[in-house]
């Protein structure tokens, strides 16, 4: 979205009758895209994602012929965000969960969380567990518009231990 891309029509055969005019028509374009006119190249910029269709017609005299080419525009991603705790304790499931700009791309989104967690690949939330103290890093990569869109981001995280240290002796007063 928001793309110019170009379209370019060939009459056939190459030995036809000039002057041929050509005819385009775009569905969902955005208003200050260019309709091509009569040229055989035109450019078309969609503001929105999702299904659209190109028509062109060819004419030199006679009859028009036509044809219609069907895309689909997709909205690609510009960040992923990784939100989720910052300090951990050991052998505790911990969820993460992702937020990605703008907020939903369009197509299938492809997430790859690494190192792999113990539920949530292929999904936009994940729970890891570990099981030594430690400083951690995760990363994910998401992948969008056939692969043409793709956004990282990376998340570090303390774990600490799970025992509670007393050190003896304690001394209350005035308790």
């Amino acid at each position: 979205a928001g793309t110019a891309y170009e379209f370019t029509a060939g009459a056939s055969p190459p030995t036809a009758t000039l002057p041929i005019d050509y005819e385009w028509q775009a569905t969902g374009l955005d208003p200050q895209s260019d309709s091509g006119g009569l040229a055989s190249l035109a450019s078309f910029t969609w503001a929105t994602a999702g299904p659209k269709e190109v028509t062109v017609s060819a004419s030199n005299g006679g009859p028009a012929f036509t044809q219609t080419h069907d895309l689909t525009i997709c909205q690609a991603l510009t960040a992923v965000r990784i939100d989720g705790p910052g300090t951990g304790v050991v052998n505790t499931p911990l969820s993460f969960t992702l937020t990605l700009t703008p907020g939903t791309g369009t197509g299938a989104l492809v997430y790859t969380w690494s190192p792999a967690p113990g539920s949530g690949q292929g999904t936009a939330e994940a729970t890891y567990t570990w099981s030594a103290e430690g400083s951690q890093v995760i990363n994910v990569t998401v992948s969008g518009c056939g692969g043409l869109s793709e956004v990282q981001d990376d998340h570090t995280i303390d774990i600490v231990s799970d025992k509670i240290r007393v050190y003896l002796p304690v001394v209350l007063r005035n308790y």
